[in-house]
């Protein structure tokens, strides 16, 4: 048997029922060019995310740089690739599946975040970033859309359609990508840029999101926000932020990029001084049991509340749909657990 999923452009992908050793369960979501799908291992019996896109020369090129990239590594906040079926029209690629959607679904559902929790999401993010810049590689499109949470609690970071690699002499990056509200000032400018860098001031403005529940720029004219992101001009938060996190957000939305932060440096900071403590504990108990190491976070609970009042972040927050990378689409909010 065969279904037939739409894409937010109207795009028709049609798939069978089972592929490899995988059977199809629902759909999850779907972006400008591909449908996400859950599916189970009809052996293991163990659920994935699968994403499929219809196969062309670009999207194949595009797909299997990002893919190759994925497979080289392993992070516990980083989305994980397990296996990529090739059928002769659509490319499936089937990755570990996070049951909670992004962070605007999370922020939409919570409100607001307790510092603890805020601390943890803080850090698990700025841990992916930091290994990604540890191997010479950036991410260059962070923002809310792009961090996904399991179904234990853990950060995920997805879409490496803009990831770039960085030339051992340290060559300024020139590529235009990501987008717009979380853009550093010197990638607005079309200026060479460091993609370290610019990740680093995507932390900055994803924090302030994460806090607040909308972006730090104010809302205006289009010239407006230029000039504000430009010059660097955060809101002042009303109510306001915890001064630690603040601290975080403002060695990072750093207009000279010379003056920013980077990542390392970023996770050395007394405030993430507990999460390191955590870390340290779990390596020592794997170390005298010899156990595998654990999924970080297994039963934690869901965020404590900070705020009862939701936020309507999808329309704070700019989301792109067109990018034909891994696990860039807006979740179902029914089906996030």
């Amino acid at each position: 048997m065969n279904y037939v999923l739409c894409t937010d452009d109207g795009i028709e992908i049609e798939f069978p029922s089972e592929f490899g050793n995988y059977r199809y369960v629902n759909p999850i979501g779907q972006g400008s060019s591909s449908v996400v799908i859950l599916v189970e291992n009809r052996i293991t019996r163990e659920c994935s995310a699968a994403k499929l896109m219809r196969r062309t020369p670009t999207i194949d090129k595009n797909l299997e740089r990002e893919i190759r990239f994925l497979q080289s590594i392993s992070h516990p906040n980083i989305i994980a690739v397990r296996d990529i079926v090739y059928l002769p029209k659509i490319i499936i690629v089937v990755m570990e599946y996070c049951s909670r959607g992004d962070m605007i679904t999370e922020i939409g559902l919570c409100g607001g975040f307790s510092k603890i929790i805020l601390r943890k999401y803080s850090h698990q993010i700025i841990s992916a970033i930091s290994f990604l810049h540890s191997r010479n590689w950036t991410h260059r499109d962070l923002k809310p859309d792009n961090i996904l949470i399991d179904s234990s609690g853990q950060i995920k970071l997805a879409d490496f359609g803009h990831c770039g690699e960085v030339k051992k002499n340290n060559i300024m990056m020139q590529t235009l990508c990501g987008t717009y509200y979380y853009t550093p000032p010197e990638v607005i400018e079309e200026r060479p840029y460091d993609g370290k860098k610019a990740d680093v001031w995507g932390i900055g403005v994803v924090l302030y999101c994460l806090a607040t529940g909308q972006l730090p720029w104010e809302m205006g004219s289009e010239v407006a926000v230029r000039e504000r992101i430009l010059n660097g001009e955060v809101m002042e938060p009303d109510p306001p932020i915890d001064p630690d996190i603040f601290r975080i957000i403002k060695k990072c939305i750093v207009v000279d990029p010379e003056k920013r932060a980077t990542a390392a440096e970023l996770i050395e900071d007394p405030l993430f001084a507990p999460e390191r403590r955590k870390n340290e504990l779990l390596h020592m108990r794997v170390r005298n049991t010899g156990n595998a190491t654990p999924e970080p976070g297994r039963g934690l609970s869901r965020p404590i509340l900070a705020s009862a009042s939701k936020v309507n972040i999808k329309k704070k927050l700019e989301i792109n749909k067109h990018s034909n990378s891994l696990y860039n689409f807006t979740f179902k909010s029914s089906l996030v657990l």
